[in-house]
């Protein structure tokens, strides 16, 4: 994008350069008016052209950005449906062992060693359980975090590109008083 613009710089310091020729006495006011217009124009043009090159580089920089919130928002819901995977696993589980629960009750008498052991399990799974439904609750929370993230990214990306429409409207404007100038030249030499 640069090496475009740099060489348009060229194009156009090559094309307006004729303008540094010497012209008759009776019309060099008007002709150091034209130069004095056309150095004004250059130094707003190269001023347009930094301004243009520092909102392309932030808003690649952006992008990279984009790229990777993107890359870490794939990667997350991939460790959710995992988790999710493995909680339903769970509840399977722990439904199993309140039907084998259940039994056990029917058997208490006769098997109260083996239940209480089934109790320690039990609570093991809970504890589990609520570990994985608090690791939830934080991938939500930064699951809404980056969808923020990507709301903001977002909202300065249309503020760059407005900036950037408002850039070439001003460029167009510029070609334009150029163009006017240039008329207006050929005009005094004539």
């Amino acid at each position: 994008m640069g090496a475009v613009l740099l060489k348009d710089r060229l194009f156009f310091w090559f094309l307006i350069r004729p303008l540094r020729i010497v012209v008759p006495s009776s019309k060099s006011l008007e002709y150091e008016s034209l130069i004095t217009d056309y150095d004004s124009l250059i130094t707003e043009y190269d001023s347009l052209i930094t301004e243009y090159d520092s909102l392309i580089t932030e808003y690649e920089s952006l992008i990279t950005d984009y790229d990777s919130l993107i890359t870490e928002y794939e990667s997350l819901i991939t460790e959710y449906d995992s988790l999710i995977t493995e909680y339903e696993s769970l509840i399977t589980e722990y439904e199993s062992l309140i039907t084998e629960y259940d039994s056990l009750i029917t058997e208490y008498e006769f098997l109260i060693t083996e239940y209480d052991s089934l109790i320690t399990e039990y609570d093991s799974l809970i504890t589990e359980y609520d570990s994985l439904i608090t690791e939830y609750d934080s991938l939500i929370t930064e699951y809404e975090s980056l969808i923020t993230e990507y709301d903001s990214l977002i909202t300065e990306y249309d503020s760059l590109i407005t900036e950037y429409d408002s850039l070439i409207t001003d460029y167009d404007s510029l070609i334009t008083e150029y163009d006017s100038l240039i008329t207006e030249y050929d005009s005094l030499i004539t």
